[in-house]
């Protein structure tokens, strides 16, 4: 998990601290940049690691009367890199701003790369909050479900939805609460009268514990009539984990809420607490026991948030790593192979986010599904929408369809005069 977080953190280092101030150096002299007599690289070198060329490279020239000397570090993807040796150039009117003819030479495969660096960082950032909700939501849940007060309470079913991952069911309390619930697609909700009432649970009235603790703890009283009910597990060890319902009389009314804290205590010791409160929001109601150890809480709540990051981190960058080796296979496999052109009938096309789902039946009944661009149009023949140009493995099975542009399949101008010659023949 730490490894995780390191790596993300690396990344951005990288992409926004390490190559782009060299890279924004060499946009400014690009144009007018020329060699600089006596410019020479005094120590660094370039290292590939399979398609990513990176160089570090310190280089120095004469100034004036003194000399200039630079660091500059480059980045980008290619196959091959050249072996000529790299010159120092430099814009007349900007001196200190040293770099060399390799860098100018490939500026826009740098840029490129630095884009790419900078959108898997954000793929990452953005696939953490995404799981960091659902676990959050799930951590949440969980612990409330086994360890808080709940009540039973009729609710009113607003409305279901289906979604890929279950039936969300719309739920609305007497108090005007409204909460989405995911729910397997079979399952059915215990009606009551009338018809859109349904039995459901409400936990006993609850807040960011924590948060309003440091709000309260500089104003907090004891109240007179405040009770504590509950337990804290673990007597034995020297970590508590307490669960108590805290109620107290709130001017013609009993105020009720659920709190539960993760104290350190030495092993043995009897728990006491007593409810407190600030006047000034008496809903917001706490124990003495909470208060003392509200740093200690606060550590460990950071703590856990920590633990969730580097847990969705890890799951958002193994989905997009399995997604991407998948489809690349999927094309490597296919571009290797000896194709011959068939035509294919496109039994159905689906949206899925930026991209699109082709689904394609040869003449012998086989099938494929084709994750595409969404932009794509398929090669119709004849007119026919649904009547595709593809390709089949010669000997095989494996079947892919082809887009309107043929981008699918490198050509030449000659190669693809000779696909539509063949796509006409097949179409008769």
């Amino acid at each position: 998990m730490m490894l995780s977080s390191f790596l993300v953190c690396a990344l951005l280092a990288n992409g926004l601290f390490w190559v782009a101030p060299t890279l924004f150096t060499d946009w400014r002299v690009r144009d007018s940049a020329v060699f600089i007599p006596g410019g020479r690289v005094v120590s660094g070198r370039c290292s590939d690691a399979f398609v990513i060329n990176s160089c570090n490279l310190v280089l120095a020239a004469p100034a004036g009367s003194g000399r200039v000397t630079r660091t500059v570090h480059y980045a980008f993807v290619s196959l091959t890199l050249s072996q000529t040796p790299a010159r120092i150039v430099a814009d007349p009117k900007r001196p200190e701003w040293l770099t060399t003819d390799l860098g100018l030479d490939y500026f826009w495969r740098r840029a490129v790369s630095l884009l790419l660096d900078c959108t898997l960082t954000a793929a990452f950032l953005l696939g953490f909050l995404y799981q960091a909700r659902a676990v959050v939501r799930a951590f949440r849940l969980r612990a409330w479900w086994h360890k808080a007060a709940m009540v039973p309470v009729p609710l009113k079913l607003v409305g279901t939805r289906s979604t890929p991952g279950g039936t969300v069911w719309t739920v609305e309390a007497d108090s005007g609460v409204i909460r989405d619930w995911t729910m397997p697609r079979r399952a059915e909700a215990f009606k009551l009268s009338p018809a859109d009432r349904v039995l459901g649970l409400v936990q006993v009235p609850d807040a960011r514990v924590v948060v309003t603790d440091w709000l309260v703890r500089g104003a907090a009283v004891p109240i007179i009539g405040g009770r504590v009910a509950g337990t804290c597990d673990n007597e034995k060890s020297s970590i508590r984990f307490c669960h108590l319902v805290l109620t107290a009389p709130v001017g013609a009314r009993i105020a009720t809420r659920a709190v539960s804290y993760l104290v350190s205590l030495p092993p043995g010791t009897r728990v006491t607490a007593h409810v407190v409160a600030d006047p000034q929001r008496p809903e917001w109601l706490t124990t003495d026991l909470g208060l003392d150890h509200l740093g200690e809480r606060t550590r460990t709540l950071l703590l856990l948030l920590m633990l969730m990051l580097m847990a969705g981190l890890l799951g958002a960058g193994a989905w997009i790593i399995v997604r991407g080796c998948r489809a690349g296979a999927s094309w490597r496999r296919m571009r290797r192979a000896e194709m011959v052109p068939v035509a294919l009938t496109l039994t159905a096309m689906r949206k899925a986010g930026v991209r699109a789902v082709w689904t394609v039946r040869a003449d012998d009944g086989r099938t494929a599904e084709w994750i595409v661009w969404g932009w794509a149009k398929p090669f119709s023949l004849d007119g026919d929408p649904w009547l595709v140009l593809g390709l089949r493995v010669a000997g095989g099975a494996a079947i892919m369809p082809l887009d309107a542009a043929l981008r699918w399949v490198k050509l030449s101008r000659a190669e693809r005069t000779t696909v539509l010659h063949a796509a006409a023949r097949v179409t008769a």
